[in-house]
């Protein structure tokens, strides 16, 4: 019941929560997913309207959400890739603020770790949502300190009981207060989306809510059916950014706009002083409309391309113009987009290397969602991909030099630059990490166009052979361990390669190359390096007394972990037992050590064979190798326990 619980007080037969000294609302907001409000550092700048755009859409939203006589309590705003829609939720969520109307936000990435699933959605809203009521937080703020495990319960009891009932047991009067959702598409799991559908439309089963939804997405064939035949379709109303003359107008509005801010920069002002007026001319500015076909990315692709402060925009604006225009299709709506994609990417001075570090980068980006806890440092993502693909310091932001207006690239500052050079890792990694990533996508439709063949042709990213490349290198850093005096980056990579090998591994295609590897890596190794010496060597000896056989694999897994807490096991290539410990502390700093003892490392061995067992020849012995591996590691995790119990309560006095 109590495990891993800390700081608790017994009085009789009741007990009392300290919680570390924090609050509810203190271990709410530690719990919350703060990249993804609309106000987040994650996200600065977001992308939102111009103020003379779209603002027929933006009226016409922020007059149904102020309706007291409204009939519908949600609203779906739906639209293809690029027409805009995360602009318009940044503005809405903006404007409702301002207004005091706003309940709280959360805006999904598929790139953005902690972005990119359902896990924390509702208590990030029900966060927002105290603040703005201040007897709601008081509520939250009892129900939290009292069960500081519901942050971690399904999404339903987070909705449930951060949210509906508190709000219920009051007597609100409330302006008409709104939740802006945004991006659902980008949640990755198409059940999960359906899931969220479902929750939000059960608030509004029995009686009205004070508080409204906005969400916004593509229109997906699964969400349009949970729209229309769930249950949220009885309060639901539909809204479709649908292409139309204002579209058109509001997008020459955003170039000008755009362009005009390039000519009179300060960062231009020694390329732009002797430009013709007007620059660019209406038939440049028309034919860019027309290109764009309704898509709001295009123009603010095109915008950032143009205005890079490395470049000259009268050179950079020649060569979108000079882009052959595509002939669009029903198959490829977004071919003049990917004209100008293609175009900016052959702008790199090394091809692939610039495609080796998308690609990893887009399968880091995804990979914490095989974890339950995330673990992926932000600034250093790109530091590690290097390691990963086997580059030399510094390569990766070179080879993203020349594409910034497609992808976000965080330039270090002095401090964390030198931190790259120390030995070990920060003490506290709080006092380091940073909300901003080091890597951001612009837009989902660049990493659509990259992983879609028939649109990049040769700038085609394969994630398979990605994912493949990834899972070796990942074997190739756990079997070597960590080198003599390693560098900073070293124990990510090293904690990188610990945490996510199998997710990249069930992604790789299956090959004769991946099996073999598999045979040859040692999966006790790969887990046994990641525990700590909270076991001390008697308590070991006593888990390894109560085993049987006594020369299973599990039982020398215990005598070689045994040896380590001890020191007397000598490794070449292994970090000394104060680098070690400080490698895991970096990694049990956010939790992914947790996820990865408990439990994980052999949940994820036993994903790995049913991997396997879809292959056209499944490899029997690999598969027996790995599901009795998973077994051990799963008994080991047991036993801990166990013996953590019984060590407490009465010591066992063992020869050493």
């Amino acid at each position: 019941m109590f495990s891993g619980a800390q700081n608790l007080m017994f009085t009789g037969g009741s007990f009392v929560e300290q919680n570390n000294g924090m609050t509810g609302m203190q271990l709410l907001y530690h719990s919350m997913t703060q990249g993804a409000t609309h106000d987040s550092g994650e996200r600065f700048p977001p992308a939102k309207c111009h103020p003379d755009t779209r603002k027929a859409i933006v009226r016409e939203i922020m007059a149904w959400i102020t309706d007291v006589d409204r009939k519908e309590d949600v609203l779906w705003v739906n639209g293809p890739a690029g027409v805009g829609k995360s602009a318009i939720a940044q503005t809405l969520a903006e404007l409702c603020q301002a207004a005091g109307q706003l309940g709280g936000s959360f805006f999904f990435s598929r790139t953005a770790p902690g972005r990119d699933h359902s896990r924390r959605l509702f208590a990030t809203i029900a966060y927002q949502l105290s603040l703005v009521i201040p007897e709601l937080g008081q509520l939250v703020d009892k129900i939290v300190a009292h069960d500081p495990s519901i942050v971690d319960k399904s999404p339903a009891i987070q909705l449930q009981k951060l949210i509906v009932e508190p709000i219920q047991s009051l007597c609100l009067n409330v302006l008409p207060t709104v939740v802006v959702i945004d991006g659902l598409d980008e949640c990755l799991d198409e059940s999960a989306q359906c899931h969220i559908l479902q929750l939000i439309g059960s608030v509004f089963i029995d009686t009205r809510f004070p508080i409204c939804f906005v969400v916004t997405s593509r229109p997906e064939p699964w969400i349009r059916d949970e729209v229309n035949l769930g249950q949220l379709s009885r309060v639901v109303r539909h809204l479709a950014l649908e292409q139309t003359p204002d579209v058109d107008r509001d997008i020459h509005t955003l170039f000008r706009a755009g362009f005009l801010d390039i000519l009179t920069s300060s960062k231009h002002r020694h390329t732009m002083s002797h430009a013709t007026q007007p620059w660019p001319s209406d038939s440049v500015v028309d034919d860019l409309v027309f290109r764009a076909s309704g898509q709001f990315i295009y123009a603010a692709t095109v915008l950032k391309f143009v205005g890079d402060p490395h470049y000259r925009p009268i050179d950079r604006l020649r060569i979108v113009v000079e882009t052959p225009t595509s002939t669009r299709s029903a198959s490829n709506p977004f071919a003049d987009l990917d004209s100008l994609y293609i175009q900016i990417l052959s702008t790199s001075h090394d091809k692939t290397r610039t495609l080796d570090v998308l690609g990893t980068v887009l399968t880091m980006l995804t990979s914490s969602s095989d974890l339950y806890l995330e673990w992926a440092p932000h600034l250093d993502l790109l530091n590690i991909a290097e390691k990963l693909v086997d580059l030399d310091p510094g390569e990766a932001h070179l080879a993203l030099r020349t594409i910034h207006s497609l992808v976000h690239i965080h330039e270090p500052d002095t401090l964390s630059a030198a931190d790259n050079s120390e030995p070990l890792p920060p003490e506290d990694i709080q006092d380091y990490a940073s909300d901003e990533p080091a890597v951001r996508f612009y837009h989902k439709s660049f990493s659509d166009f990259l992983c879609d063949a028939t649109r990049s042709g040769t700038y085609f990213v394969d994630l398979s052979a990605i994912h493949l490349r990834i899972t070796l290198a990942c074997f190739q850093i756990m079997t070597n361990g960590l080198l003599q005096a390693p560098k900073r980056i070293s124990y990510l990579a090293w904690g990188y390669a610990t945490l996510h090998w199998t997710y990249h591994c069930k992604r790789s295609a299956l090959s004769n190359e991946i099996i073999i590897a598999l045979k040859l890596f040692d999966l006790f190794y790969g887990y046994i390096m990641t525990l700590d010496h909270k076991l001390t060597g008697g308590e070991l000896h006593y888990i390894r007394k109560s085993m049987s056989p006594p020369k299973s694999k599990l039982f020398r897994l215990l005598r070689i972990k045994e040896r380590i807490s001890t020191d007397t096991m000598p490794n070449p290539n292994a970090l000394s037992p104060e680098g070690m410990n400080a490698a895991r502390k970096f990694m049990l700093s956010l939790g992914a050590q947790n996820d990865f003892v408990a439990w994980g490392y052999s949940r994820h061995l036993q994903a790995v064979a049913e991997w396997l067992k879809t292959a056209p020849d499944p490899p029997a012995l690999l598969i027996a190798k790995l599901e009795s591996a998973s077994g051990s590691l799963r008994e080991v995790s047991r036993r801990t326990r166990t013996a953590n119990r019984i060590m407490k309560s009465s010591p066992i006095r063992v020869k050493t």
